[in-house]
């Protein structure tokens, strides 16, 4: 099968738990058996859970927001910093315990680990397989979130000292409340570049560096905050014994490289070197390299690309058509190189 035929039958919408997600799977279980892997899988109870409490968090500051102009013009009410304060510490509290806390279950993933041999790898290459559809695209939550936190900011400067000038640094938080109170989690992409892109770079990588000792971690329920990556860390830390762990995470054809560095050692140096990549420490993402690195000897995450890539991530539009894989294949060579001299 060729990454173009692999490409096509993998970029359909497959949120955990749907068919789609089934069949992925199973392509991806074919196709690493074909090239001599044995696969393991792990189940996990999996839900939008955090999500929602973002949802819910742009809710309760949007109509904070409102509710803080209304309070404001109450005559002798002299409490609204102390409203303030409870509104903001309350949504930032909530949003930190759904994060942390397991999720409801309302679907199983699945984590499919492929090694061969009995012994473990000397790296992990890393791709989540799911995808997700949101109203908005990951360049507008970014836009939203942003404009949210100045408004959150904007609700404290306004509650002490109200104004009607002041009164304008509340119209990010409702506007920013608002969308993100209607950013509610689809299955309509395909995820063609977040992430169909990142899989076959990983198929390219075996087949470019076929004598390479690499596992493959294939995660689950990515786009429902890094569930499958943190049940591998959390369930079996023993697979990946502090091995080096390289996440492919959107590859475009456009953009350039980017390497996140979460735990830096001498393989992301080489991988830096090899794809003259721009390194970050923080990005305003979540990758699954995130909850992967305290298991990791060393971790970092590639994406490639630019703001026009983050326009189309998470929309319908992000069709297996808008790509030629020359980005993924790039990667791919680069990556190969590296681990080839291991």
């Amino acid at each position: 099968m060729t990454s173009a035929e692999l490409f096509s039958r993998i970029a359909i919408p497959r949120a955990t738990g749907t068919e789609g997600n089934h069949a992925v799977r199973e392509i991806l279980t074919g196709a690493l058996q074909a090239r001599g892997f044995k696969v393991e899988t792990q189940e996990f109870p999996a839900g939008p859970d955090s999500l929602v409490a973002v949802q819910l968090a742009g809710a309760l500051l949007g109509g904070g927001a409102f509710a803080t102009l209304l309070l404001s013009q109450v005559r002798g009410f002299n409490l609204l910093p102390l409203f303030a304060l409870v509104l903001i510490g309350g949504i930032v509290i909530q949003l930190q315990r759904a994060s942390n806390r397991p999720p409801k279950k309302r679907a199983t993933g699945v984590n499919l680990f492929a090694r061969k041999g009995s012994g473990l790898p000397a790296a992990w290459l890393v791709a989540h397989y799911d995808s997700k559809s949101q109203p908005l695209s990951m360049a507008g939550r970014i836009v939203t979130v942003t404009m949210s936190v100045v408004g959150a900011a904007g609700i404290l400067i306004f509650s002490s000292a109200p104004s009607p000038m002041a009164a304008v640094l509340l119209l990010p938080a409702m506007l920013g409340g608002a969308m993100l109170a209607r950013c509610r989690t689809e299955n309509r992409s395909p995820g063609a570049l977040d992430n169909g892109s990142a899989v076959v770079a990983i198929f390219e990588i075996l087949d470019r560096a076929p004598d390479a000792r690499v596992g493959v971690f294939f995660p689950d329920a990515e786009e429902w905050g890094l569930l499958g990556a943190r049940a591998a860390a959390q369930g079996r830390p023993d697979l990946f014994g502090g091995r080096p762990v390289i996440n492919l995470d959107g590859l475009d054809d456009q953009g350039s490289a980017i390497l996140f560095v979460h735990r830096p050692g001498p393989l992301g140096d080489r991988l830096q070197k090899a794809l003259r990549a721009r390194v970050a420490r923080r990005l305003p993402v979540f990758v699954d390299g995130i909850a992967l690195a305290p298991v990791a000897g060393e971790c970092v995450t590639i994406m490639k690309g630019n703001w026009g890539t983050a326009r189309i991530v998470h929309t319908p539009r992000d069709v297996p058509g808008a790509l030629t894989l020359t980005g993924a294949k790039d990667v791919a060579q680069g990556v190969a190189a590296v681990l080839g001299g291991r």
